[in-house]
């Protein structure tokens, strides 16, 4: 399983990564923003993304309607996290198509989690 971390911030994506090294035979790539992480997604070869919402260049929102907008891209599973916990965005990151979302400060086991049930549904679908 190969995870893309996207975080503007170096000690929140080393805490992801930490995380996501929990799962057994998981490769971690990362990236500071939504653009450059686009550009890594258009090589492929990326199997999950965990995206903070909240970043300069392009935020996780962004990134997450650009690759519900491409076709070889559409069907990744994207996970959101932020440090907003309101209503409105857990609507607008659903409608724009987040497989799950994750508020801020959170258990790496709830990340673990999270991965792992997002790549079950894709591998059953």
């Amino acid at each position: 399983m190969r995870v893309l971390v996207v975080d503007d911030q170096l000690s929140m994506r080393a805490l992801v990564c930490a995380a996501l090294r929990e799962i057994p035979g998981v490769q971690i790539y990362e990236a500071a923003d939504g653009a450059q992480a686009l550009l890594n997604l258009r090589s492929g070869g990326v199997d999950l993304v965990v995206s903070d919402w909240m970043m300069p260049v392009k935020d996780g929102i962004t990134l997450l309607k650009e690759i519900r907008a491409e076709a070889t891209l559409k069907n990744l599973p994207v996970i959101l996290l932020t440090g907003e916990g309101k209503r409105e965005q857990v609507v607008e990151a659903i409608k724009s198509g987040a497989t799950d979302y994750i508020v801020k400060p959170f258990a790496p086991q709830t990340l673990v989690d999270k991965v792992q049930r997002a790549m079950s549904r894709k591998a059953a679908a």
